[in-house]
């Protein structure tokens, strides 16, 4: 017996279509897309397909150049989660978030609306001392257009409060 799941290469149900077309197109009121390249129809033609005034977010590594996002948030996805719980005063308990986990954001140089999240403490395993993992490069977002492999290195840091009490944790 197949499980009620749609497999790659699969059509999806007609409910789906349905469903979105004639209900949820008109009633949601925020999308948020977590950790795909959104590169396999018919689900990548979803948000393209809502109206333009649902604001939309992106959470994964690395921007998608095909769809644009009103806000693109680049990282590991539960680091990313997990600091927008903490910003938002909730108190997320997880396996997969830390124990004293600080993470900086900082805004991608002529990209006002995307944002890279970077763990600093505790260091990530595997990764070098000061080496940080930081996504930025590809294209996509609302600041439009594809974008070289060299914008990783453009970062502007947007210091806040958060990210210079990081500083003083690191140092």
């Amino acid at each position: 017996m197949k499980p009620d799941i749609t497999f790659f290469g699969e059509s999806l149900p007609d409910a789906f279509s349905e469903r979105l077309t004639r209900h949820d197109r008109h009633r949601v009121d925020l999308v948020v897309v977590i950790g795909t390249s959104l590169r396999v129809a018919p689900v990548s033609e979803v948000v393209p397909f809502l109206p333009p005034n649902v604001p939309q977010l992106y959470i994964s590594r690395t921007p998608v150049g095909h769809v644009n996002f009103d806000i693109d948030l680049l990282g590991d996805c539960d680091v990313v989660v997990a600091e927008l719980c903490r910003r938002a005063g909730w108190d997320l308990r997880h396996e997969m978030i830390p124990e004293g986990q600080v993470v900086k954001v900082r805004t991608v140089e002529g990209y006002p609306s995307r944002h890279v999240f970077t763990q600093v403490e505790p260091p990530v395993e595997g990764e070098k001392p000061g080496k940080k993992s930081e996504g930025g490069g590809g294209g996509g977002g609302s600041g439009g257009g594809e974008n070289g492999e060299g914008e990783k290195k453009k970062h502007r840091d947007s210091k806040d409060a958060d990210d210079e009490e990081a500083e003083k944790k690191e140092g």
